[in-house]
């Protein structure tokens, strides 16, 4: 679809825009004096103002931003702006920013897009209010900036995600997203949730426990509201809800579903979570760390969970894949358990048994001839030792025979303990050290799955 603007139609759309731009400059205003007093005003009160009748704008755009991010872009037909920059395109990325707030598309003659958003950086942290101005073709692309004054102006340029991968139109349904997803929030840190059919979640991250729900919105399109909850410490905002919205689709390789669930609050900060699952029927793993001293042993314990109907019996291996730089007698990982999946159990624990080794206290440790002349000068020792025995004037006859004893019994004790002299001391080095854990199903395709855990020796 292309736009034919008359000379009299872009100087409207230069006073539209230019209103819109007056409204959110005001709110950024406004937010300035509020963040002084957290938590102040809410910057998305601006959306009753703005005029979002007729919201040609709205839809999913995946694209890429500033310094080749993946990007994706979804505007509702209230005009809320949601904006997620990703560190990859495909396999579960690394989510590095987040921008949400209120938008409007002046006239649907114009084709321009104004927001006022709020900018959380790569750790989640609230970071400034931010102005977004883009172009766009309703439905096919859209393209523009992000301008902070905290960060400078951040570009960015996406087309409509296919429909075969989303459907704007069509209600969200839980049935879609039920079940396990193990994916990433904000750097990258592994986290998990777990969606039950009536949409409420659980999950766990680094000893932080979490909920919420996922609730189709009532807009009728295929968007989920989502509440998440913090639990107590060390969860990065104890207590504290957040709200956002989630939404599930098809990557490219069409065998790969991405969930994708956005949530903020203002001033607070926000997260995203993703996480990919194939559409095939397979299993998830999940790990626990593991933390013991040096000659211990330790449990690490294994969840399994099944998706989109697999069956089979798992079998479990496991390797230390990385260690500190001057690691030796590298930790031992094994597990003779197995899991077996069906549609009446979906899912379980297994165990994996950690050990380490110490330096055993109980050998007798004699010095070692490091020089080429050692252990000769050992026995010249010995043998000398005989010669003055042997030599004392009135005591030649009863010593001669010590003089020889002592001399085997030296030489027979050197020898056996010297051959040893080439080993070393056994010991688990403390440090921190990643095992990679296998698992490997019995069904036709023998589908194999990894995850990874800490195991830190003190």
């Amino acid at each position: 679809m292309a736009f034919l603007l008359s000379a009299t139609s872009l100087v409207g759309q230069a006073s539209a825009v230019g209103t819109i731009e007056g409204q959110v400059l005001g709110s950024r205003a406004n937010l300035r004096v509020a963040s002084q007093s957290r938590p102040g005003g809410d910057p998305a009160s601006l959306s009753a103002s703005l005029d979002t009748s007729g919201n040609p704008a709205q839809g999913v755009y995946v694209g890429v931003a500033y310094w080749n991010y993946g990007f994706l872009a979804i505007i509702l037909p209230d005009g809320t702006f949601y904006g997620v920059g990703q560190g990859g395109i495909g396999d579960v990325p690394s989510t590095v920013a987040l921008f949400t707030g209120p938008g409007s598309f002046p006239n649907r003659a114009y084709s321009a897009y104004v927001a006022y958003v709020v900018d959380y950086n790569h750790s989640g942290d609230f970071v400034d209010g931010s102005l977004l101005r883009a172009s766009l073709v309703p439905g096919a692309s859209i393209s523009g900036s992000i301008t902070d004054q905290s960060v400078g102006t951040m570009t960015f340029d996406a087309s409509a995600l296919p429909a075969s991968q989303f459907n704007y139109d069509a209600l969200a349904s839980l049935a879609d997203i039920q079940g396990y997803w193990s994916g990433s929030l904000f750097e990258g840190i592994a986290a998990t949730i777990d969606v039950s059919s009536n949409g409420a979640f659980s999950g766990s991250i680094q000893g932080c426990s979490y909920s919420g729900s996922l609730v189709p919105q009532s807009s009728g399109l295929n968007f989920f509201d989502v509440s998440f909850t913090y639990g107590d410490s060390p969860c990065r905002f104890p207590n504290q809800t957040l709200t956002g919205i989630a939404m599930d689709y098809l990557l490219p390789d069409g065998a790969t579903r991405q969930l994708l669930i956005s949530f903020s609050a203002m001033y607070l900060g926000g997260d995203v979570f993703v996480a990919n699952r194939t559409t095939a029927a397979s299993y998830s793993l999940t790990a626990t760390p593991v933390t013991v001293l040096p000659g211990e042993q330790g449990v690490s314990t294994v969840t399994v969970n099944s998706y989109n109907g697999y069956a089979g019996t798992i079998s479990f291996t496991c390797a230390v894949t990385a260690y500190p730089p001057d690691a030796r007698d590298l930790p031992t990982c094994t597990s003779s358990d197995r899991m077996t999946l069906n549609s009446g159990a979906t899912s379980g624990t297994a165990h994996l048994m950690v050990s380490t080794k110490v330096a055993s206290s109980g050998a007798l440790v004699f010095p070692k001839a490091t020089h080429a002349n050692g252990w000769s000068g050992v026995a010249r020792g010995a043998i000398l030792a005989v010669l003055v025995l042997s030599w004392i004037p009135g005591r030649r006859d009863g010593h001669w025979l010590l003089g020889i004893l002592f001399a085997t019994v030296a030489l027979t004790g050197l020898t056996a303990c010297g051959g040893g002299g080439g080993g070393g001391t056994t010991l688990t080095m403390p440090g921190t050290y990643t095992l990679t854990v296998t698992g490997t199903g019995s069904d036709a395709a023998k589908t194999m799955v990894t995850t990874t855990f800490v195991l830190t020796v003190n």
